[in-house]
């Protein structure tokens, strides 16, 4: 991501939002390549834990800071579409 953002003039966050707004318009990008399944995992069980449609700062909060942000919009991005809502 660094590369790409420094070959466009990008910061890093704005290519970030970009791979998270494909994603969720339905683009084949593969994840893993910026999460891996057993993160996934760990905050698809942190999201149960909180119940329903937890806030992302309550998410972020509850895994202590282990995960970014991007990260975790990542995942709730990737359950919806495995959930076929998103």
């Amino acid at each position: 991501m660094e590369a790409i953002a420094e070959q466009r003039s990008l910061s890093t966050g704005t290519v970030r939002a970009h791979i998270e707004t494909l994603y969720a318009k339905g683009y084949q990008i593969r994840l893993e390549e910026f999460l891996t399944m057993d993160e996934f995992a760990e905050i698809q069980t942190a999201r149960d834990q909180l119940g329903g449609e937890p806030l992302l700062r309550d998410l972020f909060d509850h895994l202590r800071e282990k995960h970014d942000y991007f990260k975790l919009r990542l995942a709730v991005h990737y359950q919806k579409r495995l959930r076929g809502d998103g």
